[in-house]
């Protein structure tokens, strides 16, 4: 288990002693929710731990929470005590408090998970596309023959013809010595998120592979190897 999540289950299990969730547990575990006050909710509400408790416990997301919130239902209620209302409303006559802890910490996860996700993506996109491009356009400049010609357009390029200006651009730099590939090794997970960028890192590279397609990357450099350096048994 990743140490945030360590930490956060040690944060749940020490709401046990929260005053008012201590009156609600039984010795063996079960939380009394019908006994839980709209005023002791509210307060248990504005502790972050507690927050991710209780919205497990109620099945709710935050999306759900605000939707519930603005039902004029909820709106009669005086606004310091809507979020207690709507959750107070979904919550469970009893539950377990452990099973509880289990399923905030399997939420957290998923949304530590998305988020890992989201950044690694809009890392390799912000950053480690143009990175690559820069590369393999210099590399070609310093060491190879590169020569790019301009289509001279005489007015605005319509989005229709996009495609066709991208493949002349390409065509004229992979054409371009030396050959430049790219190897992105990362999580495996993360694979499908970085797969769907392939097109347009090889508008500037030759060939760009994944971490789940090394054999395809080697295979490749065998490939373009010149005869006597492509390795032997």
């Amino acid at each position: 288990m990743p140490r945030e999540l360590q930490v956060l289950e040690a944060d749940l299990q020490a709401l046990r002693k929260r005053p008012e969730l201590r009156k609600l547990v039984d010795r063996t575990g079960q939380i009394d929710f019908g006994r839980l006050d709209l005023a002791d909710l509210a307060t248990l509400l504005a502790d972050p731990t507690a927050y991710l408790l209780l919205m497990a416990a109620a099945d709710l997301n935050r999306t759900a929470l605000r939707s519930e919130i603005a039902q004029s239902h909820a709106q009669l209620v005086a606004p310091v005590l809507r979020r207690a209302f709507v959750v107070q409303s979904k919550l469970p006559p009893t539950a377990d408090f452990d099973a509880l802890v289990g399923l905030a910490l399997q939420r957290r996860a998923g949304t530590l998970g998305r988020n890992s996700s989201a950044t690694t993506e809009t890392l390799f996109r912000d950053r480690l596309t143009y990175e690559i491009a820069e590369v393999s356009l210099e590399l070609k400049f310093l060491y190879g023959d590169l020569h790019i010609r301009g289509l001279n357009l005489a007015e605005l390029l319509p989005e229709s013809g996009r495609s066709a200006a991208q493949e002349q651009l390409r065509r004229q730099i992979t054409a371009a010595s030396p050959v430049v590939v790219a190897l992105l090794l990362s999580e495996l997970e993360h694979v499908e998120y970085l797969r769907r960028y392939r097109a347009g890192i090889e508008a500037f590279i030759d060939r760009v592979f994944f971490a789940d397609e090394i054999d395809e990357c080697l295979s490749f450099l065998t490939e373009i190897a010149p005869p006597g350096e492509a390795g032997g048994d």
